[in-house]
Formats: C-alpha cells, structure tokens, sequence
C-alpha cells in the first residue's frame, strides 16, 4: 500500500512491531506524496526532507514529535 509520508511510513511499522506475539515486520509501504504543482513554493524535496525530520523525532526519547511543527522551505529547515 501507500502512505503520504516517511513518518506515516515508520509509524505503521512501528505499531505493527508492538502487537504481541509478532517477531518480524517487512515494510513493504510505499510513499506517494501529494502534488505539490498548487504550491509552488513547496517542493517533494522539502517534504521529503520535513518527513526525515519529523521520523528522527519520532523515534527519539527525548522529543515530543506532537509538540514540534516542522516547516521546509527551499531546502531550510
């Protein structure tokens, strides 16, 4: 399947990796980000970017990833 984005991506592997009894996920997801020709200022390298960000954060113990707004311009994070 396909998700909108790395984050959403490594989440789902994660949620699946904690249902008891499981000892193996293969993500297989794909990642299918939005058009982004209606915001020209907006590239897919910067969501791609904005995604790394926001799977580091998730995965980290020491940040809130809900409490953090990530924004990519050009490149800038």
């Amino acid at each position: 399947g396909t998700v909108d984005s790395y984050t959403e991506r490594s989440q789902a592997e994660w949620a699946a990796s904690r249902v008891n009894g499981v000892v193996d996920v293969r993500n297989h997801l794909a990642v299918d980000y939005p058009d982004t020709s209606a915001y020209p200022a907006i590239t897919s390298r910067d969501l791609e970017i904005k995604d790394d960000i926001e799977d580091e954060m998730f995965w980290s113990p020491w940040v809130q990833a809900d409490e953090v707004a990530v924004t990519v311009r050009d490149g800038v994070a």
